[in-house]
């Protein structure tokens, strides 16, 4: 009896969790650009994390700002261009986790 009660939450709780991961932005630059008024630093990436319970923010309220702030951060830039972003949430029960990744390549602004 006690075993057939497992399994039976345990598909239970299979039934009420998912992962998906989905694209959220895609865009040729964080900000506006003049051709030839920057130099590309390379390649840079930044992540966040928000927790959420019953749908309730309780962490990473800002997460696309935040992920484009540590790419940013990481590579000492100005600016992205080519800028990708996902989005990977897991529903367990009531706690949703996100990740926000966003990826572009770094510039750095030339004064004239």
């Amino acid at each position: 009896m006690r075993r057939s009660s497992r399994w039976l939450a345990f598909g239970l709780a299979a039934l009420v969790s998912g992962c998906i991961t989905s694209p959220v932005t895609l865009s040729p630059s964080t900000t506006p650009l003049v051709p030839g008024s920057y130099r590309v630093l390379g390649e840079a990436r930044g992540e966040a994390f928000g927790v959420a319970i019953l749908g309730i923010p309780i962490s990473g309220f800002r997460q696309a700002g935040a992920a484009r702030d540590d790419a940013l951060a990481s590579a000492r830039a100005d600016a992205l261009i080519n800028v990708a972003g996902d989005l990977t949430t897991l529903h367990l029960f009531i706690v949703t986790l996100t990740w926000t990744t966003v990826e572009g390549q770094a510039i750095k602004l030339e004064a004239k």
